[in-house]
């Protein structure tokens, strides 16, 4: 759902920042763990803490919610014990909810990534990339993109595909590869050759 924002802006991506998350079981005080039937969050948090809900939680049904702190909001508006919210801690203290259990992500070294998008040129130490390929529409269209970066020896760190509304079996295909400059120029030149359509969404420093 980022990526489509990303390609409609008329900014670049100038870089990247890795953060740390930590995710709290936001809900009512003193509610019993085993007696929550419902659990809100963003799809990514409620994955981020699936093994570790089953075991505190377990009757706990997860529902999707478009954010984290909305959904801390939409279940203080609930009035129901039995249900709760995955979101940080700054969620909890703007709705004023305690925190019933602290630190439930599965991974301790959970990190989100997070793109910076701005007017700016290119950083001069980009070393990675974000791209937009629109494959033609024939047999083997896909391999034949990533067959371009195997061959140049170009990492792929991300891909992520979605269907063009209106086209049905036309697919997108959002890419991140470890390439940026002329190295990554050559490669969507040669990609572009075999009527593929690229969009660079920008190049940055990888962190």
């Amino acid at each position: 759902e980022v990526y489509p924002l990303i390609e409609a802006c008329s900014s670049p991506i100038i870089g990247e920042v890795k953060l740390a998350i930590a995710q709290q079981l936001v809900g009512f005080k003193n509610a019993p763990l085993d007696q929550i039937t419902e659990i809100y969050s963003h799809p990514v948090a409620l994955a981020q803490c699936r093994e570790t809900l089953s075991r505190i939680a377990p009757n706990a049904e997860l529902i999707e919610f478009f954010d984290t702190a909305a959904a801390v909001g939409h279940v203080k508006q609930m009035k129901d014990s039995r249900a709760a919210a995955i979101a940080g801690v700054q969620a909890a203290k703007l709705h004023g909810m305690p925190i019933l259990a602290k630190d439930i992500q599965d991974d301790a070294m959970n990190f989100t990534r997070f793109l910076v998008i701005a007017p700016q040129d290119t950083p001069k130490d980009a070393c990675r990339s974000s791209l937009v390929i629109t494959t033609a529409h024939k047999p083997g269209a896909l391999a034949e993109v990533l067959n371009v970066f195997a061959r140049r020896n170009i990492n792929l760190e991300k891909l992520q595909s979605q269907p063009i509304v209106g086209q049905p079996w036309t697919y997108k295909f959002f890419i991140v590869v470890d390439a940026a400059g002329r190295e990554l120029r050559d490669a969507v030149n040669e990609i572009e050759q075999s009527d593929h359509a690229v969009t660079l969404l920008g190049e940055y420093k990888a962190v």
